[in-house]
């Protein structure tokens, strides 16, 4: 039943969130939830490098939708109930496939209600439909309630005797409009894609045009929304042009100039056009005499299709042959003015890491720039470091185009912009009342760029704080509170729900993404040998239930008892037995003066052992618990003393006495 009304969303790289939406609405009947462990695998089969991932319980699930990650490169995840059931999920890295919609709505609080938590809303949509459509009809019919909008694609499906497999495509975010992100994509150069119809002023070009001229350099930037929408980034983004021989002239002549060397004083388009008698002449290059030239992306937009700027224009482009909505935006500067060595791309000076890339490889290096080299066999992204001098000289000229006024539909996305994030605000709002109420210190921040499942992850940390003792939430603030849990939901979830394994950490933990969550933990606790390496599925879960079911781990800690995960001891009587380090000294030395000189050196070893940071596994932490039983129990012996005989008992008297004692009886 559980697998039917469990609904799953995938953020397409490593997280998922779990939750009963419909369940949980007023008026529902409640119904209890399922224990379930998680388990993920790189295979379908989960025959290699399966990992135990998380347990959902009865208090996780008392918190609301639950989040968790998975290690990298697992695409398969299992949820196995105590009952039985199974429910097999298959994250879908190719975007085509067949599937009902789930449109995830996160609606503020009604009016009156400000210290209320946001609401969640769960529709569906079959596969067969216009879903953008529909996506837009529930938006508008939710208002300015509307603060959060997610979707996503899954079919659940069943083989004959198999298990469910819920088929998941990664969720996207439909509301508001994701923050437009430019790939930037060289294309081939090519000699004969354009047909060049310039007139040449003078003989010499005359001849480069016969020739077919030098090809041309084209950029193919990509966005996922429609211009409109991608607007406010692109007023912010400018397309240069790095003339790169120009550039070592200028330096050339300043050193010259410095020596008192003689300079040379390179021809410019004014004295061609007097040379030539064309006055009014327009030459298909770079008429500039500056070095770099830049220009506004959106003003380029803004103006007649393929008017050329100077020394590069831009066309508009169907992406992917669409142009329907939600196809996004594809647009193709042609740098018409750019020569061999030269380089060409988009600067940005507000542009956050992601926000401009280079495809098919980025190069990487300062977010706010992406040049490419024009080269002869074509146009390769290169790096630029943000000590790069080119980088400041570029970011120099492009303020000054970032800072011009852009039109009035620039203006129009601001201030929807503005609008939306107030919902975000008022959302935030209501988290951070739930948080003051839970005398939770620390806050939640609406600012930056959220990802498609950012007000899950607002909203599960504050059911947690809100569910935890004051030892968790002390714990969750040294930790770095929601940034530390935006990380590693999983394994924050388990710190606070058991501060005690967490005594003494201050400031963010150091666990990798890659581990098992149990290695995770321990790693955080910095207790890495507390789990033995190289643990099956089944035993990573044994040893994650009995970390969340021990309130006091000092003793586990100072014995140094490594974990196995098996049932053939008990971990926490071997800890109790060992952890305090005199008791099991004294126990050595009790043996060496028995002339037991095998035993005295085991405890002897493993207290060295101990203090080198070494940890014991449990079945040679067993005998040596047993010796340290025996050594107290013989001491106690010894001072107890020799018992004491018994008096006899007196002789009987009368007829039967006296016959006993004649046949020599007592």
């Amino acid at each position: 039943m559980w697998r039917e009304q469990l609904d799953v969303f995938w953020d397409g790289e490593r997280r998922l969130l779990l939750g009963f939406f419909d369940a949980d609405e007023p008026g529902a009947p409640k119904r209890a939830r399922p224990d379930v462990t998680i388990v993920s695998a790189p295979d379908a089969g989960f025959s290699a490098r399966a990992a135990f991932v998380d347990r959902l319980d009865a208090t996780r699930w008392r918190a609301g939708p639950c989040l968790v990650d998975s290690p990298p490169g697992h695409s398969h995840v299992a949820l196995l109930s105590s009952d039985g059931a199974e429910l097999r999920l298959a994250l879908e890295k190719n975007k085509n496939g067949a599937g009902d919609w789930r449109l995830a709505l996160t609606l503020l609080p009604e009016i009156g209600g400000a210290n209320m938590p946001a609401a969640q809303r769960i529709v569906s949509f079959p596969q067969r439909g216009d879903f953008e459509r529909f996506a837009r009809e529930k938006i508008a019919l939710a208002g300015a309630r509307l603060a959060w909008a997610y979707a996503q694609k899954r079919l659940l499906m069943r083989a004959d005797g198999e298990a469910w497999v819920l088929h998941l495509w990664p969720a996207r975010q439909v509301f508001p409009a994701a923050r437009a992100r430019l790939s930037i994509e060289p294309l081939p150069l090519s000699f004969d894609e354009y047909e060049d119809r310039r007139e040449a002023p003078f003989a010499i070009m005359d001849q480069w045009l016969r020739e077919s001229g030098a090809p041309r350099p084209i950029l193919r930037l990509r966005l996922p929304d429609s211009l409109d929408e991608s607007a406010h980034l692109l007023s912010r983004v400018c397309v240069v042009l790095v003339m790169q021989q120009r550039r070592r002239l200028r330096d050339w002549a300043r050193e010259q100039k410095d020596a008192g060397e003689p300079v040379v004083d390179p021809l410019c388009f004014d004295d061609i056009r007097q040379a030539v008698g064309e006055p009014h002449e327009q030459p298909d290059a770079v008429w500039s005499n500056d070095s770099i030239v830049v220009a506004n992306l959106l003003r380029l937009l803004t103006t007649p299709d393929e008017t050329p700027f100077d020394g590069f224009a831009l066309r508009r482009q169907a992406p992917g042959g669409s142009s329907a909505p939600g196809a996004g935006a594809m647009l193709d500067l042609d740098f018409f003015g750019a020569a061999l060595g030269d380089d060409i791309g988009l600067v940005s000076g507000v542009a956050e890491a992601g926000d401009l890339s280079a495809t098919p490889k980025d190069p990487g290096g300062a977010a706010t720039i992406r040049l490419f080299r024009v080269e002869g066999d074509g146009v390769v992204a290169r790096r630029i470091g943000e000590e790069d001098p080119l980088l400041d000289e570029i970011l120099r000229r492009a303020a000054d185009q970032d800072s011009a006024p852009t039109g009035a539909m620039v203006r129009a996305v601001a201030e929807r912009a503005a609008g939306l994030q107030a919902r975000r605000e008022k959302l935030v709002q209501a988290q951070n009342a739930a948080l003051t109420r839970a005398d939770y210190l620390g806050r939640l921040d609406g600012s930056g760029v959220w990802e498609a499942l950012e007000p899950a992850l607002l909203a599960s940390f504050t059911a947690l704080i809100r569910e935890a003792s004051a030892a968790g939430r002390g714990l969750a603030a040294r930790l770095g509170g929601y940034r530390a849990f935006r990380f590693d939901p999983s394994l924050v979830a388990a710190l606070v729900r058991r501060p005690e394994w967490g005594e003494g950490m201050v400031g963010p933990f150091k666990a990798g993404i890659e581990a098992p969550l149990v290695y995770r933990f321990a790693q955080a606790c910095g207790v890495q040998g507390l789990i033995a390496p190289h643990a099956s599925v089944a035993e990573q879960a044994r040893m994650f239930d009995f970390l969340m079911e021990t309130p006091a781990p000092q003793n586990l800690r100072a014995a140094r008892l490594q974990l196995d995960g098996g049932d053939g001891h008990d971990p926490l009587a071997l800890a109790q037995a060992l952890h305090d380090a005199a008791a099991v000294e004294n126990a050595a030395a009790f043996f060496e003066s028995e002339g037991d000189v095998e035993s005295a050196s085991r405890l002897r070893n493993y207290i060295e052992s101990r203090v080198s940071g070494a940890w014991t596994p449990l079945a040679e932490a067993a005998p040596l618990a047993r010796l340290v039983a025996d050594a107290r129990e013989a001491r106690a012996r010894a001072e107890r003393g020799p018992a004491e005989e018994p008096p006899p008992p007196p002789p009987p008297k009368g007829l039967f006495a006296a016959v006993r004692g004649f046949f020599g009886g007592k």
